[in-house]
């Protein structure tokens, strides 16, 4: 199929450039997580950058779509961090690009884990990376710790297509590791959105995974509908994938 050959050679692309910056991560600040279908506060150390590259596949009660979608994150500091994300349909609709940005305004450690909070802002641009078509604004908040990680969001979107989305996330780390050791979290999450006009409200469930290992991640997560005011929903499942390295 052609989109497989598409979504192999993608990820494929990706390990065969980074693999060489593994050696690198040794000293690095270990991965922060956040949700696999939402946003969180975290960032990376200044002047680091990450690279992910994903699958995307929508099933709904008409069609199966499937998407690519990369991102590279650099920390402008410890606490700010700019992110570009190219959403890439492989058939049909346009390229959707945006550009985001996180400051972490407060952080808090304490024995085993870390509290932190950040603001969230970014730009949605129109195909082909012209003038921006929406604005992106939110407040994220998190504890992650040894055993135990939460994460609540929430975001707006202003301009076209307007819509308000929040995030509850709940992580587990079943077996405590240190960084040089393979680390494993599972996500569940909880998944909304509010639109307007007309008003309507889609709240949706997920299950996902953290698998890590020094600067490496391995990011799966399967997301289904739970409720839906406006009667039946069209989504039947979602299915996400990627990988992602910080050096």
């Amino acid at each position: 199929m052609p989109y497989s050959r598409w979504m192999i050679g993608g990820l494929l692309g990706l390990l065969a450039v980074l693999v060489g910056q593994d050696g690198r991560a040794q000293g690095r600040p270990p991965f922060r997580h956040e949700p696999i279908f939402g946003l969180g506060p975290r960032t990376i150390w200044q002047g680091g950058w990450g690279i992910e590259v994903g699958f995307d596949r929508d099933r709904t009660v008409r069609e199966d779509r499937w998407a690519l979608e990369y991102e590279v994150l650099y920390g402008l500091t410890v606490n700010w961090a700019t992110t570009f994300v190219l959403h890439q349909p492989l058939e049909g609709t346009p390229v959707e690009l945006s550009v985001r940005s996180k400051y972490r305004f407060f952080r808090r450690d304490v024995y085993g884990g870390v509290y932190h909070t950040a603001v969230l802002g970014g730009v949605a641009l129109a195909e082909g990376g012209g003038t921006p078509e929406a604005v992106l604004l939110g407040l994220s908040g998190a504890y992650e710790g040894r055993r135990w990680l939460l994460f609540l969001t929430g975001r707006q979107r202003l301009g076209r297509r307007p819509v308000m989305r929040y995030d509850v996330a709940l992580g587990l780390r079943p077996v405590r590791t240190g960084y040089y050791q393979p680390d494993l979290v599972v996500m569940a999450e909880v998944n909304g959105q509010l639109f307007w006009d007309p008003f309507d409200h889609c709240m949706l469930g997920a299950v996902g995974l953290w698998l890590t290992y020094r600067n490496w991640a391995f990011k799966p997560g399967l997301q289904w509908p739970l409720y839906h005011s406006r009667g039946r929903e069209v989504l039947r499942y979602r299915w996400v994938g990627s990988v992602e390295v910080h050096f």
